[in-house]
């Protein structure tokens, strides 16, 4: 019986430490500021460096990046815009096909800030453990999607530890 017992509660102990080394922290939200949503996509990003972040990344990297998205998105934003104005003043004649070069302009811009934070993703953030990427998320307000930069911690190999 005390056999069974003690066996038991190594292997609990066990799966509390496999479970201790594969929790991670909810990953970072960084949401859309701006005045205008098209599609999900906000015109600006958060600029404001988030206070989780003190002594993990540079306030500086961490405003470049930003500042980058930002800058992206300013440019692409103001003209689905105005193809959306366009779109809904030839949507009866064209039967909604005039919408195709917003949604276009909407996915070419999101595949762009996936690929630019592939790029310090690479560049940077991965070398300090971080991961990140443009994801969606339920709003709070309403049952909408927006689009949000999510900032994920990597899992570090505990290289001290042997298997």
């Amino acid at each position: 019986m005390a056999d069974v017992d003690a066996d038991a509660i190594e292997a609990a102990d066990e799966d509390e430490e496999f479970m201790l080394r594969t929790a991670r922290p909810p990953p970072l939200v960084i949401k859309g500021v701006g005045n205008m949503t098209l599609f999900g996509l906000t015109n600006r990003f958060d600029n404001d460096f988030p206070p989780s972040l003190i002594g993990k990344i540079a306030k500086e990297e961490y405003q470049s990046t930003i500042t980058r998205v930002n800058s992206l998105i300013g440019r692409a934003v103001p003209r689905s815009a105005r193809w959306l104005v366009a779109g809904c003043l030839c949507c009866c004649c064209t039967a909604g096909l005039s919408f195709t070069p917003v949604v276009y302009l909407n996915k070419k811009t999101q595949s762009r800030i996936r690929g630019l934070l592939d790029h310090e993703n690479s560049r940077i953030y991965q070398k300090l453990g971080f991961t990140w990427w443009l994801g969606k998320q339920k709003c709070a307000t309403n049952n909408l999607k927006e689009y949000v930069i999510l900032i994920e911690t990597m899992d570090r190999v505990d290289v001290d530890r042997p298997d």
